[in-house]
C-alpha cells in the first residue's frame, strides 16, 4: 500500500469546471446539413452591411447535405468551401476546407471551423460574422445545381495500352468521400492519359461544379477537331495546348446520357504520332455503350 498520499474530496468549485468541461466537450460533435430554404444558388449584394466592402461577385451554392461553396464568380477565384451543420434557428456551424480558404475581407475568419449568424426571408438570405452581413438572393432561372452522382468508375469501362499505370485521381469538391471525376494514367514510353467526367447534365465537373459549361466552346477551342462515330455515338477529338502540360494534348469529347466524358493523351511532344492517334481512338472505342452507362 503506497503511503503519504492523502485523497480529499474536490471543492464545489472545481467540480462545476469539470461539468462544463464535460458539457462543452459533448457538445463537440457536427451534424451536417441545413434547412430545406437554404439549399440552392445565390447571388450576393454590391456591398457588405458595413457598406464599404466590395460583395457583388460573388455567388452561394448551397446542398441539402451541408456542402457549401461562396466563390468569386466573376474572376473564378474560390472563396470558402465546405459544410454547414448544427443549425440552431439563427446560426449555423461552418466547417472550412482549407486547401483554398479566401474569407471575404469583412468577416475576419482565420480557422478552420466558426460559426455564421443568418436571417432568411423568403428568397433572401443574410449570413453574418463579426458583426458583418452579406445579403443574398436566390437564383431560380438558372435552377438548382445537380452534383455529379456516380464516380468515373461506375459509368465507364476502358482499356489501356500496357505500361500505363494509375498516376492521379481528382475527387468532385476536392474531398474524400465525393465521386471520383478525373483519372491520370502515365507511362515512361508512351506519355500521358486522363479520363475524366467533363459535365453532368451541362454543369462543369471539373472545376466547379455549381457552374455551367458550354461543350461547344471545348469543341471550338480544338485545333484541327475531327469527328468519329463510337458506336453510333459523335464523339469530337482534336488537339490542344493544355496549360499544365505545354505541349500539345490529343483531346476528345464524348457524351453518353447526361454526361460529357473528356479523354487527354499526350506524349510529352510536339505533335502525337500516327501510332499514338490510333491508340488513342482504340481507348475511345473500348469505352462502353450508353446502354451500359450508370443512370442517376
Amino acid at each position: 500500500m503506497l503511503t503519504g498520499i492523502k485523497s480529499r474530496r474536490p471543492a464545489i468549485g472545481t467540480l462545476l469546471v469539470h461539468v462544463l468541461l464535460v458539457v462543452v466537450c459533448g457538445c463537440g460533435s457536427f451534424h451536417a446539413g441545413v434547412p430545406d430554404a437554404f439549399v440552392g444558388q445565390w447571388t450576393c449584394e454590391e456591398l457588405a452591411s458595413d457598406g464599404k466592402t466590395d460583395t457583388g461577385f460573388y455567388e452561394l451554392y448551397i446542398e441539402e447535405d451541408g456542402f457549401f461553396s461562396l466563390y468569386d464568380a466573376a474572376a473564378g477565384n474560390p472563396g470558402i468551401s465546405g459544410q454547414m451543420g448544427n443549425d440552431t434557428g439563427s446560426r449555423i456551424e461552418c466547417r472550412f476546407d482549407t486547401d483554398d480558404f479566401d474569407v471575404p475581407y469583412c468577416w475576419d475568419i482565420k480557422s478552420a471551423k466558426d460559426v455564421l449568424e443568418y436571417e432568411l426571408n423568403a428568397d433572401t438570405l443574410k449570413l453574418g460574422h463579426n458583426d458583418a452581413w452579406m445579403t443574398f438572393h436566390r437564383v431560380r432561372d438558372e435552377g438548382i445545381c445537380v452534383p455529379v452522382p456516380e464516380s468515373l468508375d461506375e459509368l465507364i469501362a476502358f482499356d489501356l495500352p500496357p505500361g500505363f499505370q494509375l498516376d492521379m485521381e481528382y475527387p468532385c469538391y476536392g474531398e474524400d468521400g465525393q465521386p471520383i471525376v478525373q483519372k491520370g494514367y502515365a507511362s515512361e514510353r508512351d506519355g500521358y492519359f486522363s479520363a475524366a467526367i467533363l459535365s453532368y447534365r451541362g454543369y462543369d465537373c471539373m472545376s466547379d461544379v455549381s457552374q455551367k459549361i458550354d461543350i461547344d466552346e471545348c469543341i471550338d477551342s480544338l485545333s484541327r477537331p475531327r469527328q468519329i462515330k463510337i458506336d453510333g455515338t459523335t464523339c469530337y477529338i482534336g488537339t490542344i495546348e493544355s496549360d499544365d502540360m505545354p505541349d500539345m494534348v490529343a483531346v476528345a469529347y464524348l457524351p453518353l446520357d447526361d454526361y460529357v466524358f473528356e479523354f487527354r493523351l499526350s506524349n510529352y511532344d510536339e505533335q502525337l504520332t500516327d501510332e499514338q492517334a490510333e491508340a488513342f481512338e482504340t481507348i475511345l472505342w473500348s469505352v462502353r455503350d450508353s446502354d451500359q452507362c450508370v443512370r442517376p
